[in-house]
């Protein structure tokens, strides 16, 4: 059985901790573990980490008229959408999450930023620094923050795959696609937000990045980790070099091919 102390010694003893972590986690994987997961996200604390995880919620509404722009990924006619309005209320986030993400939001001390779609929240010594920035134009704000910063910082693929890896939405931002546009409902005001590709092709990446990653055994899960900064500069070369790298297989997919070709037009 995992424990609270088990985290924060794995954490230690392996030299994470007192950085960042941006996690992506599959609870499940783990096993039992003591105390669930409020215990995981405690032992990332007593590590004195900061944890960054997704707290996507895909509320979004129809674009004003006028409004939507050329090869932006979607097809309003065949659509369905949720006009209810983002509060960051704890129950917003999608269940893909995961309830680790879950739980971190339920904490008083997780700052979470203001994005309806495609937001983030962060707990520990820097959550409000990692927050700070993110608007709903620039939706990966966190990942420049920490990119653009000497701080120490890995990428934790918990019981996860590739697929559900955002920091590849940045580094596809970085290669010079432009992410998609969406309209949400924000309080009592429809805003425009920035929203991520598909990323169902985001497994194509991983013949490419084979030996950037170390794996460990984390209760009955198996733990990979990329050192951030190398993983993000890694990925915009390897798009760079291969667009069609991120591709997914369904033919009907209509945000891969606009997005390898740019994303959308801004007018």
């Amino acid at each position: 059985m995992l424990t609270r102390a088990d985290s924060a010694n794995f954490l230690r003893e392996n030299g994470y901790g007192d950085s960042i972590v941006c996690l992506h986690s599959s609870f499940k994987s783990l096993g039992e573990v003591e105390g669930g997961p409020d215990s995981v996200i405690d032992g990332f604390l007593d590590a004195g980490c900061t944890l960054l995880v997704p707290a996507f919620y895909y509320l979004s509404v129809t674009a004003p008229t006028g409004r939507n722009y050329f090869r932006n990924g979607i097809d309003y006619a065949n659509r369905t959408f949720d006009p209810r309005p983002f509060t960051g209320a704890a129950d917003q986030i999608d269940p893909s999450m995961g309830i680790i993400p879950r739980k971190v939001l339920e904490r008083p001390e997780t700052v979470r930023s203001s994005h309806p779609c495609n937001g983030f929240a962060a707990i520990g010594p820097r959550a409000r620094e990692l927050m700070e920035g993110q608007d709903y134009l620039n939706v990966y704000s966190a990942y420049k923050r920490i990119f653009e910063s000497d701080s120490e910082a890995w990428i934790f693929m918990l019981g996860t795959a590739l697929t559900s890896c955002t920091p590849i939405h940045f580094a596809e931002e970085r290669s010079g696609r432009e992410p998609f546009r969406r309209w949400a409902v924000a309080g009592d005001t429809t805003v425009e937000v920035q929203a991520g590709s598909c990323s169902d092709g985001f497994s194509n990446f991983e013949n490419e990045l084979v030996g950037m990653d170390e794996r460990f055994s984390l209760g009955e899960s198996v733990l990979r980790v990329f050192a951030f900064r190398a993983f993000v500069e890694a990925v915009t070369e390897i798009i760079l070099t291969n667009p069609r790298i991120s591709a997914c297989d369904n033919p009907r997919c209509l945000r891969c091919p606009d997005m390898i070709a740019g994303g959308p037009i801004l007018r």
